[in-house]
């Protein structure tokens, strides 16, 4: 499972996790002729074949823009994490700040949102109201409203169900964890390349998107030996 956040911005910017659109290209392409590519609700199905699950986080607007089209380009399937308050409330105005430059990232606009709502292989997953790192959240009311509320404005807005949910930053503590399971039917991390248990569903581990096409390569080469390995194992 890959996790991408912004796609071809302006290198000069440094962004964390930027890539370039040639390079995220050269990703699908890879995974089309090589993969199973599936959503990320459908994990649970079972096949034989090495699966690949393209998450991205934050809702910018450089998934609409440019992610997009390459995906439908190869007819693949994605989740986009958004949150509503920053993308709804102000249409667009807030931006992500990964700590990097003031100015942040530029999100899709709610209108944007609802627009690829509707569309066969994209799934809207709650990424929290307003990108709140959730380690550091423990009022129920706050974990509420971060959680909860965020997930009904996404589905009243949208007139969809939401069932996937992504930790900003891949935090969590026990309360915010309990209640992202009770509301969402998968949610994920960070760290990690292999999803070896599905079964759980939560906080599933996610690899990094924003490296060039030999460590894809190379990461797929090794979770299909560990997988393997795995395997063979319980044999």
């Amino acid at each position: 499972m890959f996790v991408y956040h912004s796609i071809g911005e302006d290198a000069s910017s440094n962004f964390w996790g930027n890539i370039s659109e040639e390079e995220f290209h050269k990703h699908v392409k890879f995974f089309s002729e090589n993969k199973e590519v599936v959503s990320l609700n459908n994990l649970k199905e079972e096949s034989r074949n090495q699966r690949v699950v393209l998450t991205f986080d934050d809702g910018l607007r450089s998934y609409y823009d440019t992610a997009l089209p390459i995906l439908e380009r190869y007819e693949l399937p994605s989740t986009v994490f958004v949150c509503p308050f920053l993308s709804w409330e102000e249409e667009s105005k807030f931006k992500i700040d990964h700590n990097i430059k003031k100015e942040g990232r530029i999100l899709m606009s709610g209108r944007e949102i609802e627009k690829i709502s509707s569309l066969k292989n994209v799934e809207i997953g709650n990424h929290t109201l307003d990108h709140q790192n959730l380690r550091y959240v423990h009022e129920h009311k706050d974990l509420k409203k971060q959680i909860v509320e965020s997930k009904s404005q996404i589905e009243r807005t949208c007139g969809i169900r939401v069932k996937s949910f992504s930790f900003p930053y891949g935090g969590y503590n026990k309360r915010s964890l309990s209640m992202v399971k009770r509301s969402h039917d998968v949610s994920v991390g960070g760290g990690g390349v292999l999803v070896t248990d599905a079964e759980s569903m939560h906080v599933l581990p996610r690899c990094h998107g924003h490296v060039s096409i030999d460590d894809i390569k190379y990461y797929m080469s090794y979770t299909s030996h560990v997988a393997s390995k795995i395997e063979n194992t319980f044999k």
